[in-house]
């Protein structure tokens, strides 16, 4: 499994925790926007961070993701960004 592959598996997997939702209809839906489908707030954004930083060793600026993550997959996407970034 590639690096990406494992990012979208763990945020599948938070973000399905965080709202109580199946693992599988994340996954299935990366299209789903964190505002106005899954109606986050600021306290969802942190179990997500902690568990990317925890996996992957890497530094997240809460207010950057909130500003780049609008949708599961643009988090996905930020996310692979800065571990090429950071860990390369």
């Amino acid at each position: 499994m590639d690096v990406r592959s494992e990012i979208a598996e763990l945020m599948d997997e938070v973000i399905a925790r965080v709202f109580r939702k199946e693992k599988e209809e994340i996954a299935s839906h990366h299209e789903l926007r964190f505002k106005e489908d899954l109606n986050v707030n600021s306290k969802h954004y942190f179990p997500i961070l902690s568990a990317l930083s925890d996996e992957f060793d890497l530094d997240i600026d809460y207010h950057e993701f909130q500003f780049y993550a609008t949708t599961v997959e643009s988090a996905i996407d930020y996310v692979y960004a800065k571990y090429q970034e950071q860990i390369g």
